[in-house]
């Protein structure tokens, strides 16, 4: 959550504010509100680009003073403050006056600011040892000549004041001596500076929401894998989170009528990618969005295995659920108001409008998700994708669009397994192809049990590659002949015989 009526800062002015908040106990405990000094001075023509911004550097240029980052010295008495000198720590008192308000670095030929920041400049108004009274007055004309500039200055100058801008005082009263010591006038970025600081945008905090990843949010309640309602689950509860847009909906709908003579619904189970493409959704608000997840997990909760009599919710589950939910009512779910998710992605040949959505995994995480689902999903090289597969047809009765190509599925195995002899890290990458097409499982729901042929025919032929490569490499072929291959399996029909 970003309050409004903090600016945003640099990286390099928070250790400045901190050290500030050191040299004046003023500042402790206090909200200070800052902005981001390197660019309001880059508009006001003070520094370039190029040019540090820190806030040492903008002192340093705009003031003419060293800001003081060490901390082995801690000024902790305000200026103006009366102090007594002794000759040594704990020795007797010589002298009283009072902290100088302007800090110089070099005062009458000493160097007040040393690198260990142990010295201070101070005005003495009165003397009780004469032994040292010469050296003091040494001289006393230009101390004087200080002490009348000092006290031409306004009262609130050296005085303190805990208002949250106080740091604006500071630099605006130094910087004001400074100018009646040359006789010049505050610049107007002063001014502006003030005003910009003074001019808050509303007296009440206002927030602004970060919206959290639908997908990870979607996929954090656990439910068995295994479980004859866990599709049901996932389908129902992806419908209450992302809608399809009301007026999208309608003008596919119409579209769908009348190129292909077929409802929006049926459509979507023939060719969901054709849908998705051209009808984005939306998350709803937390008024709509809540008691619509909380109605799915509480109908689908006690759901029971037919085979194993196990519920779909466990303990883990019913804790995530509430997380999601809390997730759901703080607004972190729902698209956020007058940012668009979509962006247009061409017109198709039915003069259809197609969407590209900005928010995702893929988008957060730059891409790598594209990558797996395109090269290895795509080939439903995996239970999981097989399983949708003929979830669709058994339950829905449709013909889900893919392709099969066992020999496909098997030459991309034989190059991962062939690359991981040269390249590093390709072996990482086998098993994510089973060489067989998918795992063995005793799971029956929406899986096809797949003969033992199969894994015969993936042993006899890693057993015999090299025989066609080989075969492949002497005729100065580039591609293994899987024809051939494939025609002395056939005359066989086991790899054995």
């Amino acid at each position: 959550m970003i309050s409004n009526q903090v600016f945003k800062i640099g990286t390099a002015i928070k250790g400045d504010i901190t050290c500030l908040k050191k040299q004046f106990p003023q500042l402790t405990g206090k909200s200070i509100t800052t902005i981001d000094l390197k660019d309001y001075a880059i508009q006001h023509g003070i520094i370039h680009h190029k040019e540090m911004g820190s806030l040492d550097a903008l002192v340093e240029k705009t003031l003419g003073k060293y800001l003081l980052k060490d901390d082995m010295f801690q000024k902790n008495t305000p200026a103006g403050s009366r102090v007594a000198l002794s000759i040594q720590e704990g020795g007797n008192i010589v002298a009283y006056g009072k902290i100088a308000a302007n800090q110089v670095a070099p005062f009458k030929g000493v160097c007040v600011k040393v690198p260990n920041q142990n010295q201070l400049l101070q005005y003495f108004m009165s003397i009780t040892q004469p032994s040292v009274h010469q050296p003091l007055q040494k001289d006393s004309d230009s101390d004087d000549s200080n002490d009348e500039s000092e006290d031409t200055l306004p009262q609130e100058n050296v005085t303190m004041d805990h208002s949250e801008n106080l740091i604006l005082q500071m630099l605006k009263a130094s910087h004001a001596m400074r100018n009646t010591l040359q006789g010049l006038s505050d610049p107007p970025v002063l001014e502006l500076f003030h005003n910009t600081v003074q001019s808050l945008p509303d007296t009440q905090p206002e927030y602004q929401t970060v919206k959290k990843d639908t997908f990870h949010a979607f996929q954090m309640i656990p439910t068995p894998q295994d479980h004859g309602m866990q599709p049901t689950f996932l389908y129902e509860t992806h419908n209450h989170l992302l809608r399809w847009d009301p007026l999208s909906h309608e003008s596919m709908d119409k579209a769908c009528w009348k190129f292909f003579n077929l409802s929006f619904d049926e459509m979507l189970l023939q060719n969901p990618h054709f849908i998705q493409e051209r009808t984005p959704h939306y998350v709803p608000q937390p008024s709509v969005l809540v008691p619509s997840l909380l109605h799915v997990f509480e109908t689908l909760e006690k759901s029971l295995d037919a085979k194993t009599g196990a519920p779909l919710f466990s303990k883990k589950s019913w804790t995530k659920a509430f997380a999601v939910l809390d997730l759901a009512r703080e607004g972190y779910l729902s698209d956020n108001k007058d940012i668009m998710l979509y962006e247009k992605a061409g017109i198709d040949q039915f003069g259809l409008q197609k969407w590209r959505y900005l928010q995702g995994t893929n988008k957060v995480e730059r891409g790598p998700h594209s990558d797996i689902y395109h090269k290895f999903s795509a080939l439903h090289s995996n239970d999981f994708m097989f399983t949708i597969i003929a979830y669709a047809q058994h339950i829905c009765g449709v013909d889900w669009n893919y392709h099969h190509d066992l020999g496909m599925l098997n030459r991309i195995s034989f190059l991962l397994n062939y690359l991981s002899d040269i390249v590093h890290g390709a072996s990482f990458y086998s098993d994510w192809i089973n060489r067989d097409l998918y795992e063995r499982t005793d799971e029956q729901f929406g899986i096809c049990l797949l003969p033992e042929s199969l894994r015969v025919f993936t042993l006899d032929f890693f057993s015999q590659i090299h025989v066609f490569s080989t075969q492949a490499g002497g005729e100065g072929k580039g591609k293994i002949n899987y024809e051939v291959f494939a025609q002395e399996w056939n005359y066989t029909a086991n790899g054995k015989d």
